[in-house]
């Protein structure tokens, strides 16, 4: 009997010790990082920025995946361009870190003993967007004309007959593409340029001034570049701004007349030939302008593009001469989550697509995309998107969701390239994102006690400046050093 005593004593000494661990753990979470994050989230909302806003906050350990802080985790809010990194992850997932578009470039009929096609050169486009881009040495202008006809007289072709076409040919999309959810605002500018089966130079071009003599002059529009836009771009309501006041001009598509842009705005005093960048709405145009003035510019002449089609297959008794291929995926979203460039979100979204589906539609992707994470842990509906890049006003996701991407792609065979893609910003690997009344930060970061953190952290209908909002972001999330 009081052997039993003895060990029933002994259980409840154990017990009671349990107990106090549970305790001593439980006030050491609350005075914690949990309680240091609550105490800055608190600050943060009682702000005056903060009055009318909403704040949602998620914070995961990186190596348990188990939940730190969280505010408003599950709210959907207008994320901004930190929906690059749920793009950028699928892509990885779906096309493979090398994957590149395809250019093919052949032709029709015969090639005659002399070297001549007696037919049609034929273009077939994937939506490569980085067709004549600087940000790269091998699809730079004046690297692709050259190395393009270098390939066709390897192939023994040394011209064209008369009547011979250039026919562009698109696969699996539209000839056009409106990006479905962005504002007429933007997509006159080069940040809302729309994909297309074929694109050139990112679909922008760049816009020159002549402001007038005093403040409140009228504004002339002084020239284009490059010079074989095919456009005309009329000033609107365009008058000259105070000294150093910047770009604050705005391109719109004109929607009476698609082959002119109107601009308005104000271009600053004493800056001659002040430019801003602007979207091309048709880059099929532009890559076909671009074709036209390079074969004036050399011997080897390309016929003049007379047909833009979306096919299926390539014409009847096509014969590839070459083909092009983009940079690999790996560095494409380098540059797209370093720079945030909205066309590459799009095109890398219809990729999917067409991979996944045999035709290039935006919907289609997004459809993959939402359930590829899905199916690895994120509630639906937390993801309620419209496109790849960020820029519709109408896209919602949930700082809890953006947190899991983010968790999934850190177990990934890729991740170090998409880890590399991500900026620093205020000493933390992660991306930014900001439209009107809307900024967030999502990333990882490793404190200075090696506990390693995966956040997300989103401001919508804030007051007052973008900047000063930030730097508030950034004290909350400083408590993670």
């Amino acid at each position: 009997m009081q052997s039993n005593q003895s060990v029933y004593k002994m259980k409840e000494k154990l017990l009671s010790l349990v107990l106090l661990m549970f305790l001593v753990s439980g006030i050491r979470a609350q005075t914690g990082i949990g309680a240091k994050l609550q105490s800055a989230v608190n600050e943060l909302l009682k702000d005056e920025q903060m009055k009318f806003a909403t704040l949602g906050f998620y914070v995961m350990d990186a190596q348990t995946g188990e939940k730190v802080f969280s505010h408003n985790e599950n709210t959907g809010l207008a994320p901004a361009s930190t929906l690059k990194v749920v793009t950028s992850a699928a892509a990885y997932t779906f096309l493979g870190h090398d994957f590149r578009y395809p250019t093919v470039i052949g032709i029709t009929g015969n090639l005659n003993a002399s070297g001549i096609v007696e037919g049609n050169l034929v273009i077939s486009g994937s939506g490569d967007p980085t067709l004549g881009s600087n940000r790269w040495h091998s699809t730079a202008a004046p690297t692709l004309f050259p190395e393009w006809t270098a390939a066709m007289e390897a192939a023994g072709v040394r011209g064209f007959s008369n009547g011979a076409e250039t026919i562009l040919v698109g696969e699996g999309s539209t000839k056009y593409t409106f990006q479905e959810g962005w504002i007429w605002q933007d997509i006159g500018n080069y940040y809302g340029a729309m994909h297309a089966p074929f694109n050139w130079n990112e679909n922008y071009f760049s816009v020159h001034f002549a402001p007038g003599d005093k403040v409140k002059d009228p504004v002339k529009v002084n020239r284009l570049d490059p010079g074989y836009t095919g456009l005309i771009v009329e000033p609107h309501e365009l008058f000259t701004g105070p000294e150093k006041s910047g770009d604050n001009a705005f391109v719109y598509l004109n929607p009476e007349d698609a082959s002119k842009m109107m601009v308005g705005g104000t271009v600053p005093l004493g800056e001659f030939d002040f430019g801003i960048r602007a979207s091309h709405p048709h880059p099929a145009k532009f890559f076909a302008g671009y074709l036209k003035h390079s074969s004036g510019l050399y011997d080897f002449k390309f016929p003049e593009v007379k047909d833009f089609s979306i096919r299926k297959n390539l014409p009847e008794g096509f014969k590839k001469i070459y083909t092009h291929y983009s940079p690999p995926l790996d560095s494409i979203s380098y540059h797209f989550l370093r720079q945030s460039i909205n066309l590459y979100g799009e095109a890398l979204v219809k990729a999917i697509a067409f991979q996944k589906a045999g035709i290039a539609h935006t919907d289609t992707g997004l459809v993959y995309v939402k359930n590829l994470f899905y199916s690895n842990g994120v509630d639906r509906g937390a993801l309620n998107i419209m496109d790849g890049s960020g820029l519709s006003p109408q896209n919602r996701v949930t700082a809890k969701s953006l947190t899991q991407v983010l968790a999934y792609a850190r177990k990934q065979s890729w991740f170090s390239s998409f880890y590399e893609g991500l900026p620093v910003i205020n000493g933390m690997k992660m991306k930014s994102g900001s439209i009107y009344g809307a900024r967030g930060y999502t990333g990882y970061h490793k404190s200075a006690s090696g506990r390693e953190y995966i956040f997300t952290i989103i401001v919508n209908n804030y007051s007052g400046s973008g900047s000063s909002i930030s730097r508030k972001m950034f004290s909350v999330l400083n408590v993670l050093n």
